[in-house]
């Protein structure tokens, strides 16, 4: 149970992640409960339609001043801004906001390049992997007995599922399911990994488990099949990022790197 509530509180793969880390990130989290608790933890609240919106309705608004799906290859930044290349044509900017984890933005070629601290924390560190899938239901779901349906898996894959149905809505389960698991569970058949998580929760929930109303699923991975976080851990032996090398350039660098 233990390997479980910490694979899927820190979506790490446990075999390359150290005690060190983890402390880490409980210590700032507040406690391991903390961060899996739905009353009074970090599941508590949710947005209203997803927290995709809370980018979306800006854009729409913003209307055509918001460029999608041009992915950057390339920034070459001097005194007068910056020049951004992308799978669409160029881009010129005064400033630039390298708003992705180091393992992504090292994917970005940079002119002149960045700072070889940047440098290093782009090249330690990888992405995490959790699978997230959302069954929705005519009706929320309940144990029986009558408790909410909230659980922590021990099967394979093992994982946590969260009741995230509106107050006034159908009923909505949250799977989430991270590591190694979580990409194996990535490669099965729709079919098979509808199956394969929801017949856990079958003996809990009854049999009407098996069968939606309709499911989505998300996963971050704009440029991988594989299922992704927006998390970045160092790799095994190297050193723990901090604030300080987290930044895409000191405050003390001057020249036209101040554009990023």
């Amino acid at each position: 149970m233990l390997a479980v509530l910490v694979a899927v509180s820190t979506t790490a793969d446990l075999d390359r992640y150290s005690m060190h880390a983890f402390a880490e990130t409980v210590r700032f989290q507040g406690a391991l409960a903390a961060m899996l608790s739905t009353r009074g933890g970090a599941q508590e609240a949710l947005v209203t339609e997803g927290a995709g919106t809370l980018t979306d309705r800006p854009a729409a608004e913003l209307g055509s001043r918001v460029l999608t799906g041009r992915r950057v290859t390339s920034i070459r930044y001097d005194d007068g801004g910056a020049t951004l290349h992308t799978t669409s044509g160029a881009v010129r900017a005064g400033r630039v906001i390298v708003a992705v984890p180091p393992p992504l933005s090292g994917r970005i070629g940079y002119d002149p390049p960045l700072p070889a601290n940047r440098t290093e924390l782009e090249r330690n560190t990888y992405m995490d992997s959790v699978y997230k899938a959302i069954a929705v239901y005519e009706r929320p779901l309940r144990r029986k007995g009558g408790g909410h349906a909230e659980f922590v898996m021990l099967g394979e894959p093992g994982g946590a599922v969260f009741d995230t149905s509106p107050s006034d809505g159908p009923g909505y389960l949250c799977v989430l399911v991270a590591g190694a698991e979580a990409r194996n569970l990535d490669r099965l058949a729709s079919a098979d990994r509808r199956r394969t998580l929801l017949q856990q929760l079958a003996p809990h929930l009854g049999p009407e488990i098996l069968e939606p109303v309709t499911g989505s699923r998300g996963r971050w991975a704009p440029t991988s099949s594989r299922t992704r976080t927006p998390c970045a851990r160092s790799a095994p032996g190297s050193p723990e990022p901090s604030p300080t090398c987290a930044t895409a350039r000191s405050r003390s660098t001057p020249g036209p790197q101040s554009a990023i």
